[in-house]
């Protein structure tokens, strides 16, 4: 008889994480690497990232700006002036 669907949960640390939960991880990595990193594209964010562990694709990476308005060049440079005008250098 097969077994009843059940959502997975991942072990981390101890505890038990939904896979959603998970997902705060790249989003943060993926809008860290596009202000530290404006000049970057989809494909070498993307690549940047998964040589760090945190693994997303291309289109998950513009999938990210667009939600958080860092979809082109000039917004990732714009978010990265306002960044170091808030905190300096």
């Amino acid at each position: 008889m097969k077994e009843a669907w059940k959502p997975s949960w991942s072990a981390h640390a101890g505890s038990q994480i939904w896979p959603t939960a998970l997902m705060r991880r790249p989003k943060a990595a993926v809008i860290q690497n596009a202000i530290d990193s404006p000049a970057y594209g989809q494909a070498r964010t993307s690549n940047e990232l998964r040589k760090a562990g945190v693994f997303v694709s291309p289109s998950g990476v513009r999938s990210i700006w667009l939600r958080h308005n860092l979809a082109d060049f000039k917004k990732r440079l714009k978010a990265l002036e306002v960044r170091v005008a808030k905190e300096g250098c």
